[in-house]
């Protein structure tokens, strides 16, 4: 019988959209944090903010590899622009947290490729 490798133990990938506040921050911050030497990529609209993330990471575990790739995921020209640069990087992904949100009290707010911005960010950019 083969034995399974744990992920979290072999320089496991995570792929974490979504970084500017909540859920994708606290999990960035603290869910890899016991593996062995992570590679974790940081996809958003805010560069400052990733790299607060990214130093908070560095302290809680310094043998990982941290990058930002920057993209606006309530267009779908930024969802494909960012999955062509991940795949250009990675072939595989061991964890995946896709918790990119915004929260909106218009009606009706489409974006300037016509879709709804909130149907766009919480449904198709997924």
């Amino acid at each position: 019988m083969e034995r399974e490798v744990d992920p979290l133990h072999s320089n496991p990938l995570f792929l974490i959209a979504g970084i500017g506040a909540g859920v994708a921050k606290a999990f960035a911050k603290y869910g890899p944090k016991d593996a062995n030497a992570p590679y974790i990529i940081l996809v958003g609209r805010n560069r400052q903010g990733a790299e607060d993330v990214i130093d908070e990471m560095k302290k809680h575990n310094s043998n990982g590899k941290y990058e930002f790739i920057q993209g606006d995921l309530s267009l779908m020209k930024g969802v494909r622009g960012v999955a062509a640069e991940i795949a250009d990087k990675v072939d595989d992904i061991n964890y995946l947290c896709m918790s990119q949100g915004i929260m909106n009290l218009k009606i009706k707010d489409d974006t300037e490729e016509g879709i709804d911005r909130k149907m766009s960010v919480h449904f198709y950019s997924r």
